[in-house]
């Protein structure tokens, strides 16, 4: 496998050291940031980055604030370290994952003998409650959801800076929201109106917060920051952009994701104990703070009005193009997905419409679906596909069908690892899981998209497509096995046999050295059976009958049922009409050893008839009738015979 290049030309060793972080998302304001941080210190580490997302596919925003309890172990034979960024998994999961021996870096969060990296929070916010007494509020509220780690602790820095303000802090000015998000502010801005909103100014515990909560006053006729002063923290792209302009607190993610992968190598090279990094964050004023609004000098208004207009129209036609692309390759992949029924979703043919250089996909290995152990399941690597050497992603593609297996553990296999070359390619790691269609796990390797809302990422919403055709695919195989086998003993049904049969015919049509036979069995003394102990019982008799039918014809052969007690099998490359009749008394000796069923032993026999294609028949139906002729003609001679009792044997043929 050819080396990649690091920046500055330098090229990446396919032994990098390979570092693992866990986040429920890969865009948005938080994870996206942090992301791209983790990345920038891979490379300065020269390592390798594998995200491994801790949501199912198709998580939406709502699901932000959903913390899993447990992860499969992805990758965990392959990885020297792992950053775990806040609301990434269940802190009880964190610990056994340090106790068991792997290093770990928390990112905006701590946890006892953990290294952590956190923003500087409550340092910020004093900042914040700081500048706004000094614009003369004394009635300073908070609103924010402060179960989450990072919350809480801006929330402590709100209580500092109020008493380094000379105010004391009142409970009453203090509203919960119920997540991160501005559904959450919006929560927190009716509880505030309901209270004849005391403030005259709020600190939110982010960003998204204070946008619904700004929208949620501004609806109630109330003026920002005229009625109520506004301050977030995050210091997200929108804030700057909102009407009036959100002042925030701005935190480094970026630096705090590349100081938590160089952390890791820290703690590798020198063998370090635990420490918290704290990063610097900034206070940001703007309009909603009640500062004024930035003019330019003067002689320098319309050189400034034409560089804002300029920068307005480019991110416009960016987005528009953006917009556009993603649209396109959504088509593309619902086509492929869902509306190509000769194309296997599982091939992967369809990832040459997404931003991936590379991928594979592991699906959980027959019957492990359920396992509720994922250090027990098993996955088969059911392909892979790397971008044509021109990168031109409509091009031809390699896709290469495996059938190996692999524990979780060592999912991606290292060949997929060493696919990430380039210095922006990350590898992912996606659960192929929507609600209970739970089919693996799909991995791409590739460029991150960071930059995109929470729960709109490509990566999720393709793998939410595949889950999506996947089970569609499953459901018409189990349709179309329904269609054509016995539902009580899972033979094939007379449909299946009759096609199958039909093939036989043509083929030896055409090829006077190919021969085939049709056995027509008819079990003897079942009628009593059934009679006489129920149907359950009888069905019961059945099922062992095909059971045994099974596993005395030979393994290229077709055992059918044809309704009550009638079988078939279809002898396919006989060398004589002697095969027949062996496999014929093969099958009469097994069917007439006792059936122990319903707590009772009983006994059958069975008729069967022979039908070849010594003589070419025109159609299978042709053949059916011969055999089922023979059949007839064995039994007639044992009722002109009066043997008595259940038949032992019989074998008759045309």
């Amino acid at each position: 496998m050819a080396d990649g290049l690091l920046d500055g030309g330098r090229r990446r060793p396919s032994g990098d050291p390979l570092v693992c972080v866990l986040s429920p998302f890969i865009g948005g304001p938080f994870y996206g940031r942090v992301l791209n941080g983790t990345q920038r210190g891979a490379r300065r580490t020269a390592s390798r980055l594998l995200v491994v997302q801790t949501l199912d596919a198709a998580s939406f925003r709502i699901d932000a604030h959903t913390v899993p309890e447990h992860l499969p172990p992805v990758a965990h034979d392959h990885v020297e370290g792992f950053v775990v960024p806040v609301g990434a998994v269940a802190d009880d999961y964190v610990q056994d994952l340090h106790a068991s021996g792997a290093d770990v870096v928390l990112v905006g969060h701590s946890l006892p003998g953990i290294t952590s990296v956190r923003a500087d929070n409550a340092a910020g916010v004093a900042a914040a409650v700081a500048h706004l007494a000094a614009h003369g509020h004394a009635r300073i509220a908070f609103a924010g959801f402060r179960g989450a780690p990072d919350v809480a602790e801006r929330y402590d820095g709100y209580r500092d800076g109020l008493h380094a303000a000379g105010i004391a802090p009142a409970d009453d000015l203090v509203y919960d929201a119920p997540d991160n998000l501005e559904g959450g502010g919006a929560v927190a801005a009716r509880a505030m109106l309901a209270a004849g909103l005391p403030s005259t100014a709020v600190v939110c515990g982010t960003d998204l917060n204070a946008i619904g909560l700004m929208r949620v006053l501004r609806e109630a006729g109330h003026d920002v920051p005229g009625d109520q002063a506004v301050v977030g923290f995050d210091d997200i792209d929108r804030a700057r952009f909102e009407s009036p302009g959100l002042a925030s607190v701005a935190q480094p993610m970026e630096a705090i994701g590349a100081t938590a992968v160089e952390l890791l190598r820290d703690r590798r090279a020198a063998a370090e104990g635990p420490r918290t990094v704290r990063v610097p964050t900034t206070f940001v004023p703007r309009e909603s703070c009640g500062c004024p609004v930035e003019r330019p000098a003067p002689g320098t208004a319309d050189a400034d009005r034409a560089d804002r207009a300029d920068d307005a129209r480019e991110r416009t036609f960016a987005g528009a193009r953006a917009l556009g692309r993603t649209l396109a390759m959504h088509y593309e992949l619902t086509m492929d997905l869902l509306h190509t029924p000769d194309e296997d979703p599982a091939a992967l043919r369809w990832m040459r419409h997404t931003f991936a250089r590379a991928g594979c996909l592991g699906l959980w290995t027959t019957g492990e679906r359920s396992v509720p152990d994922p250090d027990a399941r098993t996955l088969r690597v059911t392909g892979t596909y790397e971008r044509s050497p021109d990168g031109d992603a409509a091009g031809p593609v390699a896709t290469h069908p495996v059938a190996r297996r692999t524990g979780v553990r060592s999912f991606p296999p290292r060949d997929v690892i060493a696919l990430a070359r380039d210095p922006e390619d990350v590898v992912l790691v996606v659960p192929a899981k929507v609600n209970d269609s739970d089919w693996g796990l799909l991995t791409f390797v590739g460029p991150l998209q960071t930059g995109v809302e929470n729960g709109r990422e490509s990566p999720y919403q393709c793998t939410a497509l595949l889950t999506v055709a996947l089970e569609l695919r499953h459901q018409e195989e189990q349709l179309r096995r329904a269609a054509l086998h016995d539902p009580l003993t899972g033979l094939p049904n007379r449909a299946l046999f009759t096609e199958q049969l039909q093939r036989s015919v043509t083929r030896a049509q055409h090829h006077m050295h190919y021969h085939f036979g049709v056995l027509f069995l008819d079990l003897d003394g079942f009628k009593e059976v059934n009679d006489s102990l129920g149907h359950a019982v009888g069905d019961e008799v059945l099922v062992a009958v095909a059971g045994r039918i099974s596993r005395a014809v030979r393994a290229n052969d077709l055992a059918a049922r044809l309704g009550g007690d009638e079988f078939v099998v279809l002898l396919d490359g006989m060398s004589s009409t002697a095969d027949a009749t062996a496999v014929a008394e093969r099958l009469s000796r097994a069917l007439l050893e006792p059936l122990d069923v319903g707590g009772t032993t009983v006994q059958v026999g069975v008729s069967v008839g022979i039908a070849t294609s010594e003589r070419v028949p025109g159609t299978a139906d042709d053949v059916m009738r011969d055999a089922d002729a023979a059949m007839y003609r064995v039994k007639q001679a044992r009722a002109a015979a009066a043997l008595e009792g259940l038949t032992t044997r019989g074998v008759g043929g045309r």
